[in-house]
């Protein structure tokens, strides 16, 4: 389960920093920094695409977790 949330955080805090740093209204990006941050964001992008990695995520959870239904 660590692994799994690892490989979710780490695309999504790079995705987090590049976004957050082209919103920075202080700072005039030139535009090879603008496509880096893109580019950033669409390759991290792709690591969270389950249809272009072939990743799935199966949970399997103790019966004990599980409601029954009767």
């Amino acid at each position: 389960m660590a692994g799994v949330s690892h490989d979710l955080r780490t695309p999504l805090a790079s995705i987090k920093a590049s976004v957050t740093s082209l919103q920075q209204d202080d700072i005039e990006w030139s535009d090879d920094d603008r496509h880096e941050f893109l580019a950033t964001i669409d390759e991290a992008r792709r690591h969270l695409s389950p249809g272009t990695t072939g990743t799935t995520i199966n949970l399997e959870l103790p019966k004990k977790y599980l409601p029954l239904i009767y």
